[in-house]
């Protein structure tokens, strides 16, 4: 640790004391101004880094990731890596041509390593970010998110099309094999609950519990346990909490919070008459509130924070979901 860190850190109060005593009893004035403003520097760095962070969003055929910069507030986004079907040579040119042409999920996986990224054009696939390439890919009509399971599996939410409306499983090893399904209208979000091993999946009007028997085998079997009819209409994104044991999910006309312990349902009241919010993502150690809001028709040219408030323009993509990346 260097020194300018060293005084930076908000516990070493006696050595920060110490520290500017030196600088006014000993140094000369011409030193002092530049000692301070580096210290100052270096704070205002490290709470950008503490709010700043990577995201990765998607919409129209490319799946970006972007660099949270806070230190300007209403700012264009900054690049740092792309991706678009046609640079995966390994996908059949069908997905490249079409299937993957309108992608609206970008879920993180693996620490960052992959993203799982579905296409309401009709596909789900599992892209590397060292790489590029695709190492799983299926065909799954009107597909609108997806979630890693244990023992490689995924779980993919369909929504309304013909051999839509369902919630499928796959094995990542097996490209385009379907291993077990279950009907949900309108299925747009999918999340597993690791501490109870229950997946929830948000369709048009309602949340389902499911267990997953044999899970670990090429059979698995999908069994609903409980179906809880949500408060709103056309349930939209699903997610956890960070750290908690509440769902978060959007609808067409607000923001809801379900307690899975309580079997609750409550407004979110930062976001509780947000209408047509299509993704929402909350960072597990800064807290800081993501999310985007169609401005025309189902996509935005901005991604929204709150805690603290500010938004990136994204003016080179239609963008539809966004998410934090935990790395």
């Amino acid at each position: 640790m260097d020194i300018l860190q060293l005084v930076c850190t908000p516990t070493n109060n006696f050595f920060l004391s110490k520290f500017k005593w030196f600088l006014s009893n000993i140094l000369p004035m011409k030193y002092i101004f530049f000692l301070s403003l580096l210290v100052t520097l270096q704070a205002n760095s490290q709470a950008v880094t503490k709010i700043g962070g990577e995201i990765v969003i998607c919409g129209d055929n490319k799946l970006v990731v972007l660099q949270n910069n806070t230190s300007n507030l209403d700012s264009i986004a900054q690049i740092i890596w792309q991706w678009q079907p046609s640079q995966s040579s390994e996908l059949p040119k069908q997905f490249q041509e079409k299937y993957l042409q309108t992608l609206d999920e970008c879920k993180p996986i693996n620490d960052g390593a992959d993203f799982l990224v579905t296409s309401s054009k009709s596909a789900v696939a599992l892209i590397n970010r060292a790489t590029k390439k695709a190492s799983f890919y299926a065909h799954a009509p009107n597909a609108h998110s997806a979630e890693l399971l244990p023992f490689n599996k995924i779980v993919v939410a369909l929504s309304t099309a013909e051999n839509g409306n369902a919630i499928r499983i796959y094995d990542l090893k097996q490209s385009d094999v379907i291993l077990s399904s279950d009907y949900l209208y309108s299925a747009h979000g999918v999340v597993w609950d690791n501490k109870d091993s229950v997946l929830y999946a948000l369709g048009y009007s309602e949340l389902r519990a499911y267990k997953i028997n044999n899970l670990q085998t090429n059979k698995p079997k999908l069994y609903l346990i409980n179906t809880f009819t949500i408060p709103d209409r056309s349930g939209h994104d699903l997610q956890w909490i960070p750290n908690t044991r509440i769902l978060l999910f959007t609808t067409e006309f607000g923001v809801h919070t379900f307690d899975v312990q309580n079997n609750e349902f409550k407004p979110y009241s930062k976001l509780e008459k947000r209408k047509d919010i299509k993704s929402i993502s909350i960072h597990p150690i800064t807290k800081q509130i993501m999310y985007v809001q169609a401005e025309e028709s189902w996509w935005s040219f901005h991604i929204q924070f709150l805690e603290p408030n500010h938004q990136i323009a994204v003016p080179f993509i239609k963008v539809y979901k966004a998410r934090w990346i935990n790395n």
